[in-house]
């Protein structure tokens, strides 16, 4: 297991990120992602000047919360073909094997190794994310906070997370040189994540 002290997979340390007001640490139980109120968002330089922003859905995933740290868990799923940046064609391009191939990976992975407290309602969770059949370490800083009950009355949670990958680690090589010279695209990728879980009631016998 890794320590606090663990890079993300651009080999920088994690960045931190502030959750909205009035955010504690969920209470223990399993916590189901619904996606319908999950979004992946990655950000990346362009043409030296300007960042690409594109969003991605989440396919599914649950967030264990315990009474010990050491027994929190994270997992979760994204879909690779959902990337939408506002432009069809250049979507279509980074689907392609230049970037995703996302006939052959459809989904990014991440299962955490460990969690780290900063505060009441901020942790570190360090785990692996697996994208292009290629599993390195990430970081990813996640803040809570609570948000209203849905139409069934169970209680429900937000979590915010950030982190930044470095793209070739992940087999994403695919680069050419802008027309301001330089190469079209940075090698760092932001990455932040906005997940909504509900708390699984656990059906008695």
């Amino acid at each position: 297991m890794t320590r606090q002290g663990r890079r993300s997979a651009s080999g920088e340390a994690p960045a931190t990120t502030t959750g909205p007001p009035g955010g504690h640490r969920p209470v223990p139980g399993v916590w189901e992602l619904d996606t319908e109120r999950c979004r992946a968002e990655a950000t990346i330089r362009h043409a030296l000047l300007t960042r690409v922003r594109g969003t991605f859905a989440v396919a599914g995933g649950t967030i264990v919360v315990a009474p010990e740290l050491g027994d929190c868990s994270v997992e979760a799923t994204i879909t690779t073909a959902s990337v939408d940046t506002g432009d069809a064609r250049r979507d279509e391009h980074l689907r392609s094997q230049n970037f995703l191939d996302v006939e052959r990976f459809p989904l990014f992975l991440f299962h955490s190794t460990e969690v780290h407290a900063l505060g009441e309602d901020r942790f570190v969770t360090s785990g692996d994310l697996t994208i292009r059949g290629q599993t390195r370490p990430a970081v990813l800083v996640v803040s809570s906070s609570d948000v209203p009950q849905g139409a069934d009355g169970r209680p429900r949670v937000q979590f915010r997370g950030h982190t930044e990958i470095e793209r070739e680690n992940f087999g994403l090589t695919w680069n050419q040189m802008a027309e301001t010279g330089g190469m079209l695209l940075g090698r760092t990728v932001n990455v932040s994540l906005t997940l909504e879980a509900v708390l699984r009631v656990e059906q008695r016998p």
